[in-house]
């Protein structure tokens, strides 16, 4: 082998070796780099011991309260706005709310269009009462206001369609029915009866006690323990029962009967897309996420929500 051979192949061994290892330090920041982007691998800079975290100003989506529970319904001071020219969406919600143990104030109308679905304003010390009433309203984003009190004002847009009545329960209905205690699988005397028991499947607290309400049909009777379904909370069992909180704690394993009575569920959103898309020229919008933060807290979001061009000027409640 001449010199010249030699000193080729020892290149190509040199070659060989530079280009293995750079090939595999790019696959191995590639896979870190990916565990980072899902989450796998958390990211060593910018977080919570490095970063401040910045709380939530007026006009920016906000979270509940760290461990924060249902607020008592009947506590809750809420209002119902309705934005659109669509006639009854602000009655229907006030009526569905009612039904549901809320005592809102009258329905009303607003100037000011949104092309949204549901947005919730409220102040710091209405948040937690905000999100009690959002979880009646699929979708809907709880915006924070200067307010000083605990009112709670939903504003309804134009992708919101009023509920539609159903035949089989599923996991985003709203479920109307009479629940009545029981002893040894027979009517108590003298038991609870809530003669408007109203069930938010996807709240609830118990898989094997929701699996009963998934897939029940409008008629049917089933049997309940209204305490393992909301994991003992109080605010769930008062409202659900209309019952005073020191009487929950008695009602661990007591068995009730519940007779569907109705089944409401938001329509899908085609027939409110084709509404908002002829009554509105729409601008681009972000999607602004709540972000895992401490109470009351939110990463500053910069894009709020855009300006919306108004056709018409009818309001109907």
């Amino acid at each position: 082998m001449t010199p010249r051979q030699r000193y080729l192949m020892r290149r190509q061994r040199r070659q060989t070796a530079v280009f293995s290892i750079t090939g595999l330090s790019l696959a191995v920041i590639a896979l870190v780099g990916t565990l980072v982007l899902i989450g796998v691998i958390p990211i060593p800079f910018g977080n919570s011991f490095s970063a401040s975290v910045k709380y939530a100003e007026e006009g920016d989506l906000v979270c509940p309260s760290v461990g924060a529970y249902p607020s008592p319904v009947e506590d809750v001071n809420v209002k119902v706005v309705n934005t659109t020219a669509h006639q009854g969406l602000a009655t229907d919600a006030t009526e569905m709310l009612i039904s549901a143990g809320f005592t809102p104030q009258d329905p009303d109308n607003s100037t000011t269009e949104y092309g949204g679905k549901v947005r919730i304003f409220a102040g710091v010390s209405g948040v937690d009462d905000a999100y009690t009433v959002a979880r009646y309203f699929p979708g809907a984003k709880v915006v924070l206001t200067d307010a000083t009190d605990k009112a709670v004002t939903v504003e309804l847009g134009n992708f919101y369609d009023s509920p539609i009545d159903a035949e089989e329960v599923a996991d985003n209905d709203v479920v109307y029915g009479r629940m009545v205690e029981l002893a040894s699988g027979a009517p108590k005397e003298g038991g609870i009866v809530a003669e408007k028991a109203l069930i938010l499947p996807r709240f609830t607290r118990n898989e094997e006690q929701k699996a009963k309400l998934i897939g029940a049909k409008l008629g049917d009777v089933l049997t309940l323990v209204p305490y393992s379904l909301y994991d003992g909370q109080p605010a769930e069992l008062t409202s659900l029962l209309d019952i005073k909180r020191e009487d929950v704690p008695a009602l661990e394993g007591v068995e009730f009967s519940y007779e569907i009575n109705k089944i409401s569920r938001c329509p899908a959103r085609f027939f409110a897309t084709i509404r908002a898309r002829f009554l509105y020229v729409r601008s681009w919008r972000f999607l602004c996420r709540c972000p895992r933060y401490p109470p009351m807290s939110a990463s500053v979001c910069s894009r709020r929500s855009p300006s919306w061009v108004r056709l018409l000027s009818a309001r109907k409640r």
